[in-house]
């Protein structure tokens, strides 16, 4: 079971500088952050607002990115990906078999005050990359922070739940009935399993990558 703490972008400050949180330890510790984000209808949508569309693998290899601003923090995590498929490249060179390291909105922070040490960060209905599985991700890249994000939170990420990504149902890939199908992202399954909108788009866009 997790501990779900639900905070506003806004007062991530307070809670980071002053707050005390109290959770039971049994549990796992979570705050998801709230945030403003673009809401995609359809595949063409996301699409047409992505420069790359990848089918990857997640590896274990991730870095833990903190930004301390003083009286607030931020942070994301660094995570290195191995290409299985490009769907779009918008001329960048790359090819199934390359790695790249990708900008995921999950983080984690050791803060004074908090008794249980380690809190995990996710914005709104996103889950981290699990290493071992296959996903198809929609990024785009940032200059400030020089690295492709994964596109507008949990709308950019989707588990390819089966080893054969060209006999994906989606049916299967939404169903919490088959988590013990080889290769699903148990959490992500649980994070979004009340989010219409999300499954709407997730059946779109592998009926479209994988028809």
């Amino acid at each position: 079971m997790r501990k779900k703490l639900f905070i506003s972008v806004g007062i991530v400050a307070a809670l980071c500088i002053g707050g005390y949180i109290y959770a039971d330890n049994t549990l796992e510790n979570e705050i998801i952050i709230s945030a403003d984000h673009m809401i995609y209808d359809n595949y063409d949508m996301i699409s047409d607002d992505s420069e790359l569309i990848l089918e990857v693998k997640a590896t274990s290899n991730k870095e833990n990115v903190i930004k301390d601003f003083g009286d607030y923090y931020t942070g994301h995590t660094v995570t290195e990906v191995n290409i299985n498929q490009v769907f779009k490249s918008n001329g960048v060179d790359l090819k199934p078999g390359d790695s790249i390291k990708i900008l995921e909105p999950t983080y984690t922070h050791d803060q004074p005050g908090i008794s249980l040490g380690t809190i995990i960060y996710n914005y709104e209905d996103y889950t981290p990359l699990q290493e071992g599985l296959d996903y198809a991700v929609f990024l785009k890249w940032d200059e400030q922070d020089q690295g492709y994000w994964i596109r507008s939170l949990e709308q950019g990420k989707f588990n390819i739940p089966a080893a054969d990504t060209t006999k994906v149902s989606s049916k299967a890939s939404l169903s919490a009935d088959v988590t013990e199908q080889q290769g699903i992202d148990v959490a992500e399954i649980k994070a979004t399993e009340d989010n219409v909108q999300y499954q709407s788009l997730k059946e779109d866009v592998l009926n479209n990558l994988y028809k």
